[in-house]
């Protein structure tokens, strides 16, 4: 078994002195608290500590403090800028398909309706094939988003149910 190390004399000192602090202000709490004059101002106190904690929320460590948010919104951004990726990579597809329709309406008046057919049929392989990686990126930072929130939104698990599986 480890020996408890001994504090120093600098360490005793310094505690002693935050035990006496600390009992100082509970004494001047009490004061506050029995003195009928000092009602607004206990007022206040309590009110300004209501508030402290309300504001503190953005620094505790849960789902919806300030680093959470800050990520979140990261990933939606993420995801937007791609999916605006994707869809600028279709427009560019779409109107360099249909540049290659008219320049090829000659042609087209002259087929058969099978090679009509083939000819569809390749310039839509032609805009999936452009348009896949994009989508597929977009889809995963959709994913990575959702899959962010669900981790944050899950409840955590407390010490004890950790110890009661080892």
């Amino acid at each position: 078994m480890a020996r408890k190390s001994l504090k120093s004399p600098e360490e005793r000192i310094a505690e002693a002195q935050a035990l006496i602090a600390r009992l100082e202000a509970e004494a001047a709490q009490a004061d506050i608290a029995s003195d009928p004059k000092l009602t607004p101002i206990r007022e206040l106190s309590e009110s300004l500590k209501s508030e402290r904690l309300v504001l503190m929320r953005g620094f505790a460590n849960h789902a919806q403090n300030f680093e959470n948010r800050r990520m979140a919104h990261q990933l939606w951004i993420d995801e937007i800028d791609l999916c605006e990726q994707r869809d600028r990579v279709h427009i560019a597809t779409i109107e360099g398909v249909l540049q290659q329709i008219v320049a090829d309406a000659d042609a087209l008046a002259g087929m058969t309706d099978d090679e009509v057919r083939g000819y569809v049929s390749d310039l839509e392989r032609e805009i999936r094939a452009e348009c896949q990686p994009s989508r597929t990126e977009a889809h995963a930072a959709r994913h990575q988003r959702e899959a962010f929130n669900a981790q944050r939104k899950a409840p955590k698990r407390k010490p004890k149910e950790d110890a009661a599986e080892a």
